[in-house]
């Protein structure tokens, strides 16, 4: 037969191609299924190293969220800035508070860029006579915290002499947020380190202040530690620039670490403290002269009572002593008047 009576009608020419292209790609498939299962194999391991790695950033994420969720907050002074700076109040800004008295007390400004968030410095004049002290106002005037130091010194034989404070909080109803104690001098002199503070907290952790450069004037540097690990969780700088009037301002520069426990106000209290106690004016030379009258009336009151109570004519003999150092100058008065008028009734019968 001829080829064409053999394959048949054209339209049966587009079926026939068909069916061998299908031919070829199943045989084309089925000659290579090694390559076909490799290729598989490799896009397998390749989606599971994949999600391997995104287990282990989901597991990642979730420990940062859990330390981030448990990071510490300081128990009080939440929400205050953790840089700010402290500065002596300006003459025009002692004006502007209306009171005459923030002339004789020292009195400075905090500021954290350019936004004020109050006065630290002494507080009143009778408060001044008494102890020597630091609080905090806000801009309405409201104390909201008080530095006080306690007005007799340590009798501790280790501590002997130094200086103990307490920090009050009145935005939490006046409750002490802090006590500490000026370091032993022996202590500091052993360690050949500068006398700081040993504070308290008042979630229980011990800190210490560390003076770590004081020889250069206007370049002090305080580190605030813990006292049992070490770790700094504020930085005290001094600050000296030559203001836009002429003169010379110097302040402090507080910095307080991230993720601590630490009020953020305890450095600014002691940064005031510094810069009032490194002052001497004549409020605190009057307040030395009633310390001495209080100390003498304490000695020397319970000594005089004690001489009456077991003396008992003590008292009597004391008011006839004075009677008769009154009377001889009685006497002398009295007479002196009487010899005047004598002299001016002779005077008078003379002329006459």
């Amino acid at each position: 037969r001829p080829l064409a009576s053999c394959l048949g009608p054209p339209q049966h020419y587009g079926r026939m191609n068909l069916r061998v292209g299908l031919l070829l790609l199943l045989h084309v498939s089925l000659a290579t299924p090694e390559a076909d299962i490799a290729a598989l194999q490799s896009q397998v391991t390749e989606l599971n190293e994949a999600v391997v790695q995104l287990q282990r950033d989901m597991a990642t994420l979730k420990q940062c969220d859990a330390a981030s969720s448990n990071q510490p907050t300081p128990t009080t002074g939440a929400g205050f800035p953790l840089h700010y700076k402290i500065k002596p109040m300006t003459s025009m800004q002692r004006a502007a508070t209306g009171s005459m008295t923030s002339y004789l007390l020292q009195k400075f400004t905090i500021f954290a860029g350019d936004r004020k968030l109050g006065t630290i410095g002494e507080r009143s004049v009778m408060k001044k006579l008494i102890r020597d002290h630091v609080s905090m106002s806000d801009n309405n005037g409201r104390v909201v915290a008080d530095f006080d130091e306690n007005i007799l010194r340590s009798w501790r034989p280790t501590y002997w002499g130094c200086q103990s404070f307490n920090l009050y909080d009145h935005e939490n109803s006046g409750r002490r947020i802090l006590s500490g104690i000026q370091e032993s001098y022996w202590t500091s002199w052993w360690r050949g380190e500068r006398q700081g503070f040993e504070f308290t907290s008042a979630d229980g952790v011990q800190y210490v202040s560390r003076k770590v450069h004081t020889v250069t004037e206007g370049m002090n540097k305080w580190f605030i530690v813990e006292a049992l690990t070490g770790t700094k969780v504020a930085e005290m700088e001094e600050s000296v620039v030559d203001a836009a009037g002429g003169g010379v301002m110097s302040g402090w520069l507080i910095n307080v670490e991230r993720d601590v426990t630490l009020d953020p106000r305890v450095p600014g209290f002691f940064a005031a403290y510094e810069l009032t106690e490194r002052t001497t004016t004549w409020l605190d030379c009057v307040q030395g002269l009633v310390h001495l009258v209080a100390l003498a009336s304490l000695v020397l009151g319970p000594l005089v009572l004690a001489l009456l109570y077991f003396v008992p004519g003590l008292a009597r003999q004391l008011m006839r002593l004075l009677g008769r150092r009154g009377l001889p100058a009685a006497a002398e008065g009295e007479g002196e008047g009487e010899g005047e008028g004598e002299g001016l009734g002779e005077g008078e019968g003379e002329g006459g």
